[in-house]
């Protein structure tokens, strides 16, 4: 029998995270099919849409109650009834995943590999270290592996035309928790969300006020691009940190990303490196951002985005 691969689907109770899409092309660098397990409560359309996952064989569905938030406590405990027939558990690595990951790995008494960027095979992953500015390369002995996989590193699959994972109904174990949902705040974008979104406007220091991060938008508005921002304008206060691309905030790969008034901190960059056409305004040369960007433009934001944005509009 060749390598048994669980992929753990996480979702947000109507549909797949994203990231399960990415996961998907690095499972099929190994493997032609695999297994995804779901989890949760009333998760019908998400099962449907498992089931058009490129390569999937069958679909694990487990639902209970106690199931419906992806608690890392219940959801562990369905792990545990399952791994054993696999080779290898993979996640998509979010905020999800780096819940339920961990506490799976400390039960298995397995060391995971986590944040992997590429599969070598399967024995030997490569995953970012210092802010991404080392790739170093891991080989295990494990018999049974843990992974996450980071979404940038790969392209989204495609999903397929019409459902054909079998679905297989899984037994729920007796499950407890010993802790609490109290509540999720979703915010409401007008604009695309930046973990998906193709093209990606970011702020940082150098825009110096939030009334001036107004430029960020305007120009965002008119590429219809998500906004980021580096964690120096997150701190500063211009806007929440759930815009923040870097180490510590989002890690993104969109086919554009424009990074205004950022200095390029190894921090930041870690975040959007992978992007596949980096654009750099700045009015100090010197700036680090200038070395990774494919083009630079020097000069003050405080006049080339006012004039970007008019001749946007023009053209429309």
């Amino acid at each position: 029998m060749g390598l048994r691969i669980l992929l753990v689907a996480t979702h947000h109770q109507k549909a797949l995270d994203d990231q399960v899409y990415h996961t998907v092309t690095a499972i099929r660098s190994l493997v032609d099919t695999y297994d995804v397990v779901v989890v949760g409560d009333k998760i019908k359309t998400v099962i449907a849409e498992a089931r058009r996952l490129d390569g999937v064989a069958s679909v694990l569905k487990v639902e209970n109650a106690l199931l419906k938030h992806q608690l890392a406590e219940p959801v562990v405990e369905v792990l545990l009834s399952i791994y054993a027939d696999y080779d290898m558990v993979v996640f998509p690595s979010n905020t999800t995943s780096k819940n339920i990951l961990p506490r799976l790995a400390a039960r298995c008494d397995i060391s995971p590999i986590t944040d992997v960027c590429e599969i070598m095979d399967d024995h030997r992953f490569k995953r970012p270290i210092y802010a991404g500015n080392i790739i170093e390369t891991v080989s295990t002995k494990q018999p049974k592996k843990i992974l996450s996989i980071r979404a940038a590193s790969y392209s989204k699959s495609a999903q397929m035309n019409k459902e054909h994972g079998r679905i297989v109904e899984c037994a729920c174990p007796e499950l407890k928790c010993g802790s609490n949902y109290k509540q999720s705040r979703m915010n409401q974008l007008d604009r695309p969300e930046l973990t998906a979104a193709k093209i990606v406007i970011s702020g940082g220091r150098g825009l110096g006020s939030t009334t001036d991060f107004d430029l960020i938008y305007q120009l965002a508005d008119e590429l219809n691009a998500a906004v980021g921002a580096s964690r120096a304008a997150v701190d500063a206060g211009y806007v929440s940190n759930d815009y923040q691309v870097g180490q510590t905030g989002k890690i993104i790969a969109p086919d554009v990303y424009v990074a205004v008034g950022i200095s390029g901190a190894i921090q930041h960059v870690a975040g959007m490196k992978d992007s596949r056409v980096i654009v750099a305004i700045n009015q100090d040369a010197d700036a680090p951002i200038f070395k990774i960007c494919d083009y630079g433009l020097v000069g003050d934001l405080f006049e080339v985005l006012p004039k970007l944005v008019l001749h946007l509009q023009k053209r429309k």
